[in-house]
């Protein structure tokens, strides 16, 4: 999940879901198959008991740049 801030109940922006127990033969989600977040900010999937990582903010991209990549960036996992 990417939110818009570093703040844990901040809206969520983006987000990927990857299964490893989908077989080859299914499709793993596809950017724009949902078009809302499974959950408002990741501190609501915490509190549905998904482990979370912050993953390290990267450098902010020169001031002559407008895309780039997105800052607030947490991988969430879940033990069945």
């Amino acid at each position: 999940m990417h939110l818009t801030t570093p703040d844990l109940d901040s809206q969520v922006v983006a987000w990927a879901m990857f299964d490893p127990s989908v077989s080859e033969a299914d499709v793993q989600m596809q950017s724009g198959d949902e078009d809302e977040p499974p959950y408002a900010s990741v501190l609501d999937a915490m509190r549905d008991d998904w482990n979370v990582l912050q993953t390290p903010r990267l450098p902010e991209n020169p001031t002559d740049f407008q895309t780039g990549h997105l800052l607030y960036e947490y991988v969430l996992q879940k033990f069945d």
